[in-house]
C-alpha cells in the first residue's frame, strides 16, 4: 500500500506563518533526507537520493525509501471512496471506537 501523510493546519490557526515556515523547513532537501533516513519512508521530495547517493550510499540504496521500479509497480494508492462508502467507513469506526 502507497501511502501520503499530510501536513495541514486547523481553518483558524493561531500563528500561519509559523505553520507555514515549519512546512517549508521540513522540504528542504537536506531536512527531508534526515527525516526519510530516521523513518524509512519514501520522501516526497527531489533530491534526498542524491544526499543519500553523496552521504550514505546504503540508505540510497534502501528499498524501504527509494523502491525499485519492480517494487513500485505494486504499490497502490488507497482508493478514493464515493461519499456513501465514505459515510459507512465512518459508521463502522464509530462503532469499533464507541464515538
Amino acid at each position: 500500500m502507497l501511502f501520503t501523510d499530510n501536513m495541514m493546519m486547523p481553518a483558524k490557526v493561531q500563528h500561519p506563518y509559523a505553520a507555514e515556515t515549519m512546512m517549508n523547513y521540513v522540504y528542504e532537501p537536506e531536512v527531508a533526507a534526515k527525516i526519510a533516513a530516521y523513518v524509512n519512508y519514501i520522501p516526497p521530495v527531489k533530491g534526498v537520493k542524491e544526499i543519500f547517493e553523496k552521504k550514505d550510499p546504503k540508505l540510497a540504496n534502501n528499498p524501504l525509501i527509494f523502491p525499485s521500479a519492480e517494487i513500485a509497480s505494486n504499490l497502490h494508492p488507497y482508493p478514493a471512496l464515493s461519499q456513501s462508502d465514505e459515510r459507512k467507513m465512518q459508521e463502522a469506526m464509530a462503532q469499533v471506537t464507541g464515538a
